[in-house]
């Protein structure tokens, strides 16, 4: 049967990664990038 908690732990990732890029597309700054990258 399928089990909850990997489907939990996918779903949790693709909203964080999502937050992400919408952040990234809206105000893309290169200082900000350098510090997320360091």
């Amino acid at each position: 049967g399928i089990r909850a908690v990997p489907v939990a732990e996918a779903m949790l990732a693709i909203v964080l990664m999502d937050h992400v890029l919408r952040d990234r597309g809206q105000n893309f700054d290169l200082q900000r990038m350098n510090l997320l990258r360091d």
